[in-house]
């Protein structure tokens, strides 16, 4: 029975009786009720207007409306009905009842649809002997018009939409359901025999007005209600009487006369076909082959072969291995992985033999059994190899560097399940503890840990876990999946909360209790395992398809089956014909048209198709042609699409398959309503291609999208997905209250688990009485009393519990040599448990914790099924608010991944057209499963000749020997449009103009694989690719590609040569000025070249990858941070979350991609890199013609390939494009490059290093750009020389070139360079000739170069001669912004640093409070309260000097010189210079050039050295006194002797230390022009010798060191007043404080320093108010070399 079926406790209803009662103000005031079910009042809401369950007020709800109102009375008005049962022969009542229900299921009040269910079910009422009198009618001679009356009402309500199709009122319905089978169906099928003859005697002698529409109607309701029947109800199928009816009702459908084309014949036909199989199944109807068979049972061939070969049957070899796929586990059982046969893999290809002779079920069973192999075989086959490794070697439970082979997978070692939890949202939990894996070690801290986790791909939500652990010696294994990824580092049990510890949230993936048991049993023993992570295998993507697929099977549902199973048609071979496939159903009916107006250019004369009539009266598409911008192709993709029920569009590359698909939605959408279509569902493979098609929907008007699925990232359908509009849907008060009943009952479920959760944590540690105790008390009564604490004379006894205490016995008498059976244990102990021995009593309590531990792990197993149908049931429920939001939607757009997961809400909504793009890439597991039963028009768009879908098992593809049997890649698409031997092929429509690409690219695959694709008038005229002399080249080379490597990533496949060719390449393009980048697509087969690519191109854009290349790359063991440069540290580049590259350097974004993922996408310029080049010429994936068709047809104006031509010759279509391209003289050993203006000069490209001499800049000079040209353009009024104020039509370009901006302006060379300053950069001769380059790294440059007009800022590459100015502007405003942070910082630490000195008096005078110093009297000594007072003071001013240390550290590493501006230059051209040859780097080496010196700013630097030194003066100072208070001999102190030093001052630094530090830094400063930060590390000097002094003379030792410290105060101080004379800042204010620091040194006496002498002191330190306060404005450099800004008033030097 569904969730919270009959009987549940939580259900509506209450008690029996409970309706008629008083209602309970609780549940009316409140909403909630702590009696729950057993409350002797009513919590009806339809009965006492209910509040929802949100619990709010009656008065708080809004007024019903009139039509609400009316609605209501209208239902309790028929809710009278059952009230009372029913009266025999009360016809009258019958009909008034199932007539009124009828009604009210028509009308749009949505409360009453959904309460009518839940009341006929509700057992108070009286709904169910209503339905019990109507199914025992019997109809007399005269009487059978009554009874098809009344059965036509019930009928119509039983499988109204509303009922079958509401998720939240499911329960009742199934209850419903279960009553009108009966035992095995013998309710049901009597009444439905009865009924049946009623039908035949109403059509030979009509008693009613519309008796054949009636009749029809009860056909087709009748084969409706008996199929959901089955489905609810499996054991009614095995009623005697059903196949005989079944076939009664055939032959009904045969005398009534219905029309074969009609709705009714084909519904009922499909259903009765639905239901003998059904009956078959159920019966055991399964039969082999009809030919002699060896022992096994069955023979079949290899396709290529027709040697006859076994074929092994499943059955039973291991406990998965199931003929019915109905009865196979989704996920492989630990049998099933242990077993050595090889799985039962059925071949697709019709002509082989299979064990199942019905069509649909072997269809169903091949694709099920493919499929889930494909999911799970390589998961088995690693797990089954790791449980023999492990049985073999224990020790592989701890290794880290053992490996599962070549799948995909992640280990780690030593896990142990840390805890189990329960919450009522999230369901049951475990915590599974690991060592943080190597890779993350790395990570010395926890930010950088959570860092880590964060941008690592590992444990993520949803994928699939394999814990595999030793029990008794023999290996086992528990499947589990994510549930939350948590990387919170502040966080108790997350990833990174612990440097050594990982601990992540997973559940089980089984609902099986022998995993719950094994779980358990792990769970608090500390038994450590190995956890495996299978990142690709997320079981929520294709578990719903193999569920689905066994639903169909159990109810041998397919539609369209007669097209997606041709029959077979012996003896036509290769001429087999081509299917008739008729209109969709809703298109048969009488004068249905489809009017094509949304598409028709002028609508003044109306022009639309007839499906009925299509063969007799043809589709004029001449002229369909004239009245839309449809070319022939689409015109007759159009007609095909409308006029069949299953269509097939072929849309080769460049034709506009989405733009026919838009026009075929748009005619769908204007016959919606008369149709009553439905929504329209559209499904993609990929949500880059959902999000597109739908774009282009909203562009054409239609706005009632609903997008499912949370990848979207499409700003145009921000609004449209599903679960930002289903927000704005409301809950019945049905719902409502089903929901809070749910809820509270899943409260109380929780509270149950808790606690037997608890029993088993207390049971698993050493058991106490507190554990057992209640257990005892119930099993062993006898041995619970022998524990109790009163003895016999009544004495309470006190303490540990006698349990605990008989527990902890020891005894000195050895274990017997035989073990005593624990029977006899019992035995012993129920007489006197006291008499057992010590030495067996552990065993004892042992047996007693399993027993717990049994109990509780089956009372948890219960309960925890329960919740999860309770959770089941709010599910539900708020997937019918999904459905109800869905259902009124125009259009829904989904995946294929999403229709999967949300295939139980979309199998409800009716939904009578399914649109499938990109077809010919999706699965037919994936295509079956959208077969939805409401469907009645299924269209695929796609091109199977381009990529097929992709699967994880190479050896079930038809590309691999092994997978030619089984074909699994093949689409349907493919499979049913391709000729298969005698069996009948699918017509395809296939579209023929493609607009993309020049005609020498499209003859490419015109002549190979299109012979009828006519190019569109428009690619003739695509212009020719900049910069190179032709459009497509082949360019041929003999360079090896890389060889093997012992790495992880030997699989894939690179070639170097090839890699720098592109880079090239792509350099030379973008720098025509021409093309942006993102007009490039770089194209490669291999995701190792793929990463060289990306590795490579990263210096100089911004490279784009694909989720799916990425995930691609993940996949093939390519981590995110194999991209870091070389040189440089991967931990220390940031964190990339999205791309690999977040720089930019030429110019925007450079799309690069796999060829597998990128059909679909086109580019302007495409670079092939093949890659392959070897002697033996395997070409590898370059050998289908699919994705040699994909790579040919991306590119639009151009088109390079960098390939070894003899290795690809060894394949035919390849051999045969070469001679094409050979012919044109297209293939050659180098590149063609042209200059613009120079058009005649040959530069011939064979080498990388080539574009460097002949194309340095991508130009060849400085062109005339088309665009400027002074003899052709209308823009000689334009104003360019700003000095001479003259025309672009006055000068003359020979003498005065001009220089175009990339903003669109342009001016003669000399305006902009006078305009931009280039004499600040360049140094000039007498003649104004630019000679060498200015040293510029005296001072900061004053802002970016600017457009004279529109003052827009001059990009990087886009004007190459101004690309000193600009490269100097950007890096000296990076330089501004880090002195401008770096100050704010700065003064924010000090601020922290003077909050510190204060709280540290503050502290300091508490402390004096507490031991009374500030009295005359003291007493003998401090209380330990007073002395725990002191401690917690001084542990807590210590943490507080620990913040603000690390903040101080932190902030010293982030200004080191490694990161400073000037240094990151310096190592990015360092960088440079390493990636680049030998040969380039010599060439050009300029002896007169120099290296420019790198400005650097130590201000900030030293500032933060400042603050460190501050922060040890503060603790030292602190420390001494301390010390002083120990050593004093007034007794108000002992009471603090015993704080251990250690407690407080562990970060204490060394005073030796400080003063060398202190004494460098000074040194530093006075190289570096920094007197003021020379004067204050002269006081922190001065103030700690002081202290140092005084301490080691009340030790009198080491007086002789401390006087030297304090004469080199002295002489610091000496040179720090003369400092002050100078005007740098704060310097009168330092000099005072100079003055009073002498003056202290000179006493001869330690005086501690007074606060208000402190403060003075830390004023003077403090910096002003100014600063550097803004990056912006005009900067200069001071007479030191510092810069800067007006807004400062004053440098920190004495300049």
């Amino acid at each position: 029975m569904p969730p919270g079926g009959r009987g549940s406790r939580w259900r509506g209803g209450g008690r029996r009786g409970a309706s008629s009662k008083q209602p309970c103000r609780d549940w009316q005031k409140t909403g909630t009720c702590r009696f729950g079910a057993k409350c002797r009042y009513s919590h009806d809401t339809s009965s006492h207007s209910t509040d929802s369950a949100q619990g709010k007020k009656v008065h708080d709800q809004p007024q019903r409306t009139a039509e609400q109102q009316g609605a209501k009375d209208n239902y309790n008005a028929w809710k009278r009905y059952i009230k009372t049962g029913p009266k025999p022969n009360d016809t009258k009542s019958m009909d008034g009842l199932w007539s009124g229900a009828l009604e009210i299921l028509n009308d749009e009040d949505r409360d009453s649809k959904q309460m009518l269910p839940r009341d006929l079910d509700d057992q108070d009422l009286k709904g169910r002997e209503h339905i019990g009198a109507l199914l025992s009618m019997v109809s007399g001679p005269n009487g059978h018009g009554t009874l098809v009356k009344l059965a036509h009402a019930f009928l119509a309500v039983m499988t109204h939409p509303a009922i079958l199709n509401c998720l939240s009122v499911d329960t009742a319905v199934g209850g419903l359901y279960n009553y009108i089978s009966g035992s095995h169906g013998r309710r049901m099928v009597p009444f439905l025999q009865r009924l049946n003859a009623s039908l035949i005697e109403e059509h030979l002698n009509p008693t009613l007005s519309d008796s054949s529409t009636v009749i029809e109607n009860i056909l087709t309701t009748m084969t409706t209600a008996l199929c959901e029947l089955l489905r609810r109800e499996p054991r009614a199928a095995l009623h005697d009487d059903l196949p005989d009816f079944i076939e009664s009702v055939a032959t009904t459908l045969e005398a009534i006369d219905v029309v074969e084309s009609s709705v009714t014949h084909h519904l009922v036909r499909n259903g009765l076909g639905q239901l003998r199989g059904i009956v078959a199944r159920a019966r055991g109807l399964v039969q082999e082959e009809e030919q002699e068979a060896p022992p096994s049972g069955v023979t079949t061939s290899v396709v290529a072969s027709t040697y006859p070969r076994d074929i092994n049957m499943p059955r039973d070899r291991h406990d998965n291995d199931k003929t019915d796929i109905t009865q196979i586990q989704i996920l492989p059982s630990e049998d099933e992985i242990r077993s050595d046969h090889a799985p039962f893999l059925p071949s697709t290809d019709l002509n082989q033999p299979h064990f199942l002779t019905d069509g649909v079920a072997r269809h169903l069973d091949t694709h099920f059994r493919l499929y889930r192999h494909d999911c799970f075989g390589d998961v088995s086959e690693a797990i089954g190899g790791a449980i023999h490794a492990i049985e073999n070697d224990p020790t592989i439970l701890a290794d880290t560097k053992y490996g599962l082979g070549n799948i995909r997978a992640y280990t780690y070692p030593k896990a142990h399940v840390r805890y189990i939890s329960f919450d009522k949202q999230r369901r049951l939990e475990a915590q599974l503890s690991f060592p943080q894996p190597p890779e993350a070690r790395k990570n010395s801290s926890s930010s950088k840990l959570e860092a880590w986790w964060q941008d690592s791909k590992r444990l993520e939500e949803g994928c699939l876990l394999c814990l595999l652990f030793l029990d008794d010696g023999q290996a086992s294994l528990l499947f589990l999946t994510v549930t939350e990824k948590c990387t919170d580092r502040t966080k108790p049990l997350s990833l990174s909360s612990n440097t050594g510890q990982a601990t992540i949230t997973a559940k089980l993936a089984t609902g099986r209790e022998t995993d719950l048991e094994k779980l358990i049993g792990l769970n608090g023993h500390g038994r450590l395992g190995l956890l495996v992570e299978f990142p690709d295998v997320l079981l929520a993507t294709f578990v719903p398809i193999l569920e689905n697929l066994q639903n169909m099977q159990r109810l041998s549902r397919l539609p369209f089956r007669q097209w997606i199973i041709p029959e077979h048609a012996p003896g036509r071979g290769m001429l087999a014909k081509t299917l008739d496939i008729p209109p969709p159903l809703y298109a048969r009916k009488l004068n249905f048209t489809f009017s094509l107006e949304p598409i028709l250019e002028s609508s003044t004369h109306e022009f639309s198709i007839r499906p009925r009539s299509i063969m007799d009266e043809p589709v004029d598409l001449g002229m369909l042609e004239q009245r839309t911008k449809l070319d022939r192709g689409q015109c007759e993709a159009l007609v095909a699409a409308l006029t069949r029920e299953y269509a097939f569009i072929q849309g080769p590359p460049g034709t506009g398959k989405s733009y026919i698909g838009v026009q075929i939605m748009r005619v769908l959408q204007h016959c919606k309503s008369k149709a009553e279509l439905g929504p329209i569902i559209v499904i993609c493979y990929t949500n880059h291609a959902l999000d597109q098609f739908l774009e282009h929907l909203v562009e054409v008007g239609m706005e009632k999208i609903i997008r499912i699925g949370g990848r979207s990232r499409s700003e145009v359908l921000n609004g449209k997905n599903l679960r930002v509009v289903s927000k704005g849907e409301s809950k019945t008060k049905s719902e409502s209250y089903e929901l809070a009943m749910g809820y509270k009952a899943l409260e109380e479920m929780e509270n149950t688990i808790k606690k037997t959760l608890g029993t088993l944590h207390r049971v698993s540690q050493q058991p106490k009485w507190t554990a057992v105790q209640a257990f005892l008390a119930r099993r062993y009564g006898a041995i619970h009393r022998q524990f109790s604490r009163v003895d016999e004379q009544g004495f309470e006894s006190v303490g540990r519990d006698p349990f605990d205490i008989w527990l902890s016995q020891k005894s000195d008498v050895p274990a017997q040599q035989l073990p005593v059976s624990i029977n006899r244990l019992l035995l012993i102990a129920t007489r006197n448990v006291h008499s057992v021995l010590p030495v067996y009593r552990e065993q004892l309590v042992a047996h007693w914790a399993a027993e717990i531990r049994a109990d509780a792990t089956d009372s948890l197993f219960e309960s925890v099924k329960e919740a999860n149908m309770l959770h089941s049931h709010r599910t539900a429920i708020h997937d019918d608010v999904d459905r109800r939001v869905l259902q009124t939607a125009d259009v829904i757009g989904v995946t294929t991944t999403g229709l999967a997961k949300r295939i139980a809400s979309l199998q409800h909504v009716k939904s009578k057209v399914v649109i499938c793009e990109e077809a010919g890439e999706v699965l037919e597991p994936h295509v079956l499963s959208a077969l939805l039963p409401s469907v009645e028009h299924f269209i695929q768009i796609g091109d199977h000749q381009q990529l097929r879908p992709q699967i994880n098992n190479h050896k079930l593809s038809l590309e691999s020997q092994q997978g030619a049997l089984y074909q699994l890649d093949r689409s349907q698409f493919e499979r049913l449009a391709s000729t298969n031997g005698n069996y009948p092929r699918a017509p395809v429509a296939q579209l023929n103009v493609q607009r993309r690409m020049r005609p020498e690219i499209s003859a490419l695959i015109r002549q190979t694989l299109y012979p009828g694709l006519v190019d569109h008038m428009s690619t003739q005229d695509l212009p020719n690719v900049v910069g190179m002399r032709r459009n497509v080249v082949w360019l041929d080379h003999d360079r090896l590609q890389d060889g093997p490597t012992a790495d992880k990533h030997a699989k894939s496949h690179s070639n170097l040569w090839e890699v720098e060719m592109v880079h090239a390449l792509v350099r030379h393009l973008v720098r025509q000025g021409v093309y942006r980048s993102s007009d490039i697509a770089v194209l490669t087969p291999y995701t190792g070249q793929l990463q060289k690519l990306r590795n490579t191109m990263r210096n100089d854009f911004e490279v784009v990858l694909s989720d799916r290349d990425q995930d691609t790359l993940r996949r093939d063991g390519f981590e995110i941070f194999e991209s870091s440069p070389e040189g440089t540290d991967p931990q220390s580049q940031p964190p990339s979350r999205h791309t690999p590259l977040a720089q930019k350097k030429m110019s925007e974004l450079l799309r690069m991609a796999t060829v597998d993922n990128f059909q679909g996408e086109e580019a302007k310029v495409v670079i092939l890199s093949l890659v392959r080049s070897n002697k033996e010429k395997k070409i590898g994936f370059l050998r289908t013609s699919n994705r040699i068709n994909v790579l040919l047809s991306r590119a639009k104006h151009g088109m390079y390939l960098l390939g070894n031509a003899e290795t690809c010759s060894s394949q035919p279509m390849w051999e045969q494009i070469l001679a094409m391209l050979g012919a044109d003289g297209a293939v050659g050993k180098s590149l063609g490059l042209c200059c613009p203006r120079h058009t005649n000069t040959e530069m011939q490209v064979s080498e990388p290093d080539d574009f460097a001499r002949l194309s340095p800049e991508g130009l060849c000079g400085e062109e005339c750009p088309l665009l400027y040209c002074q003899a052709c353009v209308n823009k000689l009024d334009a104003r360019v020389d700003l000095l001479e104020m003259k025309t672009y039509g006055e000068i003359d370009l020979d003498e005065n070139p001009i220089v175009a901006l990339a903003c669109g302006h342009f001016f003669t060379a000399e305006t902009l360079d006078g305009h931009l300053q280039m004499s600040s950069v360049y140094e000039q001769d007498l003649n104004g000739e630019y000679v060498a380059l200015q040293d510029i790294s005296a001072e900061l440059a004053q802002a970016v170069p600017r457009c004279p007009d529109c003052q827009c800022p001059i990009r990087q590459y886009s004007t190459q001669r101004y690309n000193r100015m600009v490269n100097r502007a950007v890096m000296d405003e990076t330089s501004k912004r880090f002195l401008v942070s770096g100050k704010d910082r700065l003064r924010a630490l000090q601020h922290d640093l003077t909050v510190l000195e204060e709280g540290f008096e503050e502290l300091d005078s508490k402390i004096t409070a507490i031991l009374g110093l500030n009295t005359t009297q003291h007493t003998a000594s401090k209380t330990l309260k007073e002395t725990m007072g002191i401690r917690g003071l001084y542990v807590e001013r210590h943490a507080a000097v620990s913040k603000v240390r690390a903040s101080i550290k932190s902030f010293c590493r982030q200004v080191s010189d490694k990161n400073q501006p000037a240094q990151k230059l310096h190592d990015a051209q360092i960088h440079a210079l390493r990636t680049r040859s030998i040969d380039r780097v010599m060439r050009d080496v300029r002896i007169t050039e120099t290296v420019p010196n790198l400005p650097r700013d130590y201000r900030i630097t030293m500032g933060a050295s400042l603050m460190a030194l501050h922060v040890d003066s503060i603790l030292l100072l602190d420390s001494f006194r301390f010390r002083q208070r120990l050593q004093s001999n007034n007794t108000a102190f002992s009471g603090i002797k015993s704080i251990k030093n250690s407690e407080i001052s562990d970060e204490d630094p060394s005073p030796r230390r400080f003063f060398e530090q202190c004494n460098l830094f000074i040194e530093q400063c006075s190289a570096l022009t920094l007197p003021k930060f020379s004067v204050e590390a002269a006081l922190l000097y001065a103030r700690v010798a002081r202290a140092d002094q005084a301490w080691y003379h009340t030790l009198k030792t080491n007086v002789k060191d401390t006087s030297k410290y304090v004469e080199k105060a002295k002489s610091l101080l000496e040179k720090a007043t003369e400092l002050c004379a100078q005007p740098f800042e704060s310097a009168e204010k330092l000099r005072l404080a100079v003055q009073e620091s002498a003056k202290l040194l000179r006493r001869e006496w330690y005086e501690e320093v007074s606060a208000e002498e402190r403060k003075a002191i830390r004023d003077a330190m403090v910096s002003g108010p100014g600063g550097i306060a803004t990056h912006s404005g005009h900067w200069y450099n001071c007479a030191q070399g510092h810069p800067v800004s007006l807004t400062q008033p004053q440098c920190v030097c004495a300049a």
